[in-house]
This record gives structure tokens, sequence and C-alpha cells, in this order.
């Protein structure tokens, strides 16, 4: 079996799912899932996309957003949609998510 990515974007202060609005609930079924192939011939390293399989390569990747306060273009392997979900509630454009977020 190919591997699959969902497509998503990581600034500075904020997470941002392709499909998911941010303002509405998590909806597994509105993820745009692209195989792997198709993200290699998409992916432009020089301008910061990544291609991530691990937490730590997402953490990583959302620290580097908010330290260079740039956006970064990430795609997200398929295993990894338990942990997008929670960085999505946590840094979604939804304000009781954000201030849920800052009282923890």
């Amino acid at each position: 079996m190919r591997n699959r990515f969902f497509a998503a974007m990581v600034l500075w202060g904020g997470f941002h799912v392709q499909g998911i609005a941010d303002d509405g609930s998590w909806d597994r079924k509105r993820l745009k899932y692209s195989r792997e192939g198709q993200i290699d011939l998409d992916l432009d390293p020089a301008a910061g996309d990544r291609k991530i399989e691990t937490v730590i390569e997402l953490l990583a990747t959302m620290m580097e957003a908010m330290a260079t306060r740039r956006t970064r273009n990430v795609w997200i392997h398929e295993s990894l949609e338990g942990e997008a979900k929670s960085f999505w509630e946590k840094f979604s454009n939804n304000r009781s998510s954000r201030l849920s977020y800052q009282l923890n």
C-alpha cells in the first residue's frame, strides 16, 4: 500500500488543515489525501514545503514557523491524523480553542 498524506499550512500562531474549517469541527471525511508520488512532484523544499512523517517532524516544523514567522506548506502522513487534529484544536482560528490552550 502506498503512503497517503493530507495538506496543511503551518504558520506563526496557526495551523490550517485543507478541507477543515478553522471555526468548525474536525470531520475526517473532509481531509483531502494525496499519494506520496504526487506530493514528491509538488513539493518545493526551497520554499519551505515539508513532507511530515513523524510527530517530531511536525513539532520541529511548527517551531521553525513560529521562530521565523514564515508559513510552511506541509503534507502530513495519514498515520498522524490524531496528532494533527490535536494541533488543529489548539492552534486553529477558533477563539475558544486558543483560549483553552492558553489556560492549560
